[in-house]
């Protein structure tokens, strides 16, 4: 059995969110921007338990319990390396999160191509809102582990539902939950897998907010054809299937804000080893509606743990002063630089300035989300081992994802919590999982 439909199956389990975390994961191995870096072989039974029982603790809302579970595991397996990298991500281990995905890609990038003199820089945000005006379907993708894209996204919600866009889908979400998210307003532990990521938490609460109904299209089936070719166009088949089904079949002129992983918003097919091609989400929606999509790429031109491994172009323009913001390259004649491996599968490149630490945590988080810095009370100290300290608004559930959450690491600086005004509740948690502090929080508004 391949390796994305034998985690699949998992979903029957009754925690939800821990069978769509394994899902989503495991796919994970078939959306890196070439086929040729990853090979899918069949999972490792001590793999395959190691992820299955961090799924289970994630479900559970112990995150840092889960982390701990794939950190016992010496074996560089590409995919527990994928869910080590999420699972940080999580708890806000940005930088830890870069240095496991580095481990799956130690060969430096070959020399790029300069750039040309008529390039020039402008806003990401503005100049996607602007091109957005001229299309229906927008597709942004995102790299996992990475929360600075989620945080872009979050900022760029409220420019498309300005130009009329009105729904949000995303392949993170569960179909069973879609009816209750739009009641609640906010993400659980059973709403997706990737929703445990306090910032993709934030992203759904503000789709919310602004009035965005969400989508869920996300194949869950579970068939496996025996071929990793297959299974993947066979997704992408039932992706755009669902889309089409659950919206454009009646509403065949909607405006949609379509968020996905890596390649899904690649709109050229793109070949296998063998020669096959797989097409991909993004090329499957314009056939079936008939609508270009507008696609984005965020996940190539973007930091890595060890900067060496990042672009050369992404370094270039590091070098030259540029990345001040998101930013988006754009000729004199109004065509906008794509280069790297998605040159000519998607239409804009965003990149990404190199992350700024600001009171212990990324500068984008806390200029993008105006959010303040609010200290961890004194008396919680890391001594010797980690703990988790998570924000939760107050009148959410415990079940809900986290405002934030931030690793207290013995012997290093203490981050400060990034909330808005309103009244929290503040819950502390060991390495096992234990809650240690509970404690309401009120932030004033200035």
């Amino acid at each position: 059995m391949k390796l994305g439909r034998r985690i699949k199956r998992n979903q029957s389990r009754s925690n939800a969110a821990s069978g769509v975390i394994a899902v989503r994961i495991a796919v994970i191995l078939f959306l890196t921007h070439s086929l040729k870096v990853c090979v899918a072989q069949e999972l490792p039974g001590t793999t395959l338990r190691l992820c299955e029982q961090a799924d289970e603790l994630v479900g559970e809302g112990k995150p840092l319990t889960g982390l701990i579970v794939l950190e016992s595991e010496r074996d560089k397996d590409p995919l527990l390396q994928q869910q080590l990298a999420v699972l940080r991500s999580c708890v806000g281990d940005w930088r830890g999160a870069h240095q496991a995905m580095d481990t799956l890609t130690r060969k430096p990038p070959q020399k790029a191509v300069p750039f040309s003199e008529s390039v020039v820089c402008v806003s990401a945000l503005d100049a996607i809102a602007e091109q957005a005006r001229d299309h229906r379907i927008v597709i942004v993708n995102e790299a996992h582990h990475v929360p600075q894209h989620r945080a872009f996204i979050l900022r760029l919600l409220p420019k498309l539902r300005a130009q009329g866009y009105k729904y949000y889908a995303a392949e993170a979400l569960v179909e069973d939950d879609v009816q209750e998210l739009k009641t609640r307003g906010y993400a659980t532990r059973g709403t997706g897998g990737y929703m445990n990521e306090p910032v993709f938490g934030d992203v759904i609460r503000e789709a919310l907010a602004l009035g965005l109904t969400p989508i869920a299209y996300e194949d869950t089936s579970g068939t496996s054809l025996a071929d990793q070719v297959d299974d993947i166009n066979s997704r992408e088949t039932e992706q755009c299937r669902n889309l089409t089904n659950r919206l454009f079949s009646k509403e065949p002129d909607a405006r949609v804000i379509v968020h996905v992983g890596y390649s899904h918003a690649m709109e050229r097919p793109e070949k296998a080893k063998d020669g096959r091609e797989i097409v991909w989400l993004a090329a499957r929606l314009a056939r079936a509606t008939g609508s270009d999509p507008l696609t984005i790429d965020q996940t190539l031109h973007t930091e890595r743990g060890d900067a060496t491994l990042a672009t050369p172009q992404w370094r270039q323009a590091v070098k030259n002063g540029w990345l001040d913001r998101p930013v988006v390259l754009r000729h004199g004649d109004g065509a906008f630089d794509v280069t790297g491996s998605v040159a000519g599968s998607v239409d804009m490149q965003v990149l990404h300035p190199p992350t700024k630490i600001i009171e212990g945590r990324p500068d984008w988080l806390v200029t993008a989300t105006g959010r303040v810095a609010v200290s961890i009370p004194d008396e919680v100290r890391a001594e010797s081992v980690r703990m988790l300290v998570q924000a939760f608004i107050q009148h959410e559930s415990d079940d809900a994802i986290p405002f934030d959450q931030a690793l207290l690491m013995p012997g290093e600086p203490r981050p400060k919590l990034l909330l808005k005004p309103g009244e929290y509740r503040m819950v502390i948690q060991d390495e096992r999982g234990m809650e240690i502090l509970r404690r309401p929080l009120v932030i004033a508004s200035n």
